[in-house]
């Protein structure tokens, strides 16, 4: 329990085995499930917190591993920390239904696009009243074209965005709790805007703001929201974090490529970013999967630019590559800044 308790669980799987949920035999997703005992405490657990933990694992072949959540016992017999499982969740919830949920001790919440820390003691309501399922507390990202632009000014660009809470509820917390939104280092030492969409509003609202440090936007609030990181340009419109992209010309956006662990697995791509003209290649700043990469060229083309780019892939991880994309551009000798990002920009199979 992330508070006073802890309970022994066995997690077993089909006939004592993980079981794989997703995926294949070379990169796949595994689960492991158990059952806790009738009367344990509703709320967030945690996994081996309070206790030894191992996780062992082998694979077709015969090799083995074992994973234990000791490190200074994993550095001593040469095992290995639980915590280097790739994307391991080591929280579940006791699932049911409550007017409340006490929190208590600190806890984080992570995804890609954001931690949300909830101090000790922090109490969790539905602001309406009645019970909810605090199970489904999400942290995630989401498209402002799926929720509204209305009281995001012209010239707003958005550079992060994060849904924190239960979808349809608006839940409140007693206590300040921390949000480290992601956004793109272009913005460290930058202060950024930050506003909120409660659940059934139709207009964003001011929040507060931060300071970006090592590419992360920290600040407090003291309820569930859609909340964006925003900073404004001139003129360039609101931007949700989509960009169009056309692939003329020789481009191939979109292009699958074969996983490979060959050091000479390089890659070139074309394409065009409508609606902005940009003059040189060091004025961009492009990701794919958060992957930074070589901006060979940058050309003014119609209303737009066309870009080219470069990037070795060597033992890159099969799935879809996201593309992001921030720049700078001067007019009339005052600089804007914007950002973009085009989905399934790349895949690799």
């Amino acid at each position: 329990m992330i508070g006073t308790s802890s309970q022994k669980l066995e997690l077993v799987g089909n006939d004592n085995t993980m079981t794989r949920i997703s995926g294949d035999d070379h990169d796949g997703t595994y689960q492991l499930t158990g059952t806790l005992p009738y009367g344990s405490k509703q709320g967030v657990w945690e996994l081996g917190d309070e206790g030894p933990l191992a996780i062992g694992v082998n694979d077709r072949l015969g090799n083995q591993r074992l994973y234990v959540n000791d490190l200074d016992y994993a550095n001593a017999y040469g095992y290995d920390y639980y915590d280097n499982i790739p994307d391991i969740t080591k929280t579940f919830v006791n699932t049911a239904e409550s007017s409340s949920v006490t929190i208590q001790r600190s806890w984080t919440l992570s995804s890609s696009t954001a931690s949300v820390t909830f101090p000790a003691n922090t109490v969790v309501t539905k602001q309406e009243g009645g019970s909810f399922a605090f199970y489904q507390m999400v942290n995630q990202g989401f498209e402002i074209s799926d929720v509204t632009t209305d009281g995001l000014s012209d010239g707003t660009v958005v550079v992060g965005k994060v849904k924190i809470g239960i979808p349809g509820l608006n839940l409140s917390f007693s206590k300040p709790v921390t949000v480290s939104l992601t956004v793109d280092g272009t913005y460290n030492d930058k202060t950024l805007s930050i506003e909120a969409l409660t659940e059934g509003a139709e207009n964003w609202a001011n929040e507060t703001s931060c300071t970006v440090s090592d590419g992360q936007c920290s600040f407090t609030v003291s309820h569930a929201s859609y909340f964006v990181a925003i900073v404004h340009g001139s003129g360039t419109g609101v931007t949700d974090g989509t960009v169009s992209i056309s692939t003329g010309n020789g481009a191939d956006t979109g292009t699958i490529l074969n996983y490979s662990t060959k050091k000479s697995a390089k890659k070139k791509l074309y394409f065009t970013l409508n609606g902005v003209s940009l003059k040189k290649k060091n004025y961009v700043t492009i990701r794919l999967g958060g992957k930074k990469v070589k901006v060979v060229s940058a050309k003014r083309s119609g209303n737009g630019t066309r870009i080219g780019i470069s990037f070795k892939y060597r033992k890159w991880t099969r799935g879809n590559y996201n593309l992001s994309l921030s720049y700078k551009v001067k007019n009339n000798k005052h600089w804007s800044k914007g950002s973009f990002s085009q989905s399934d920009f790349l895949s690799i199979i």
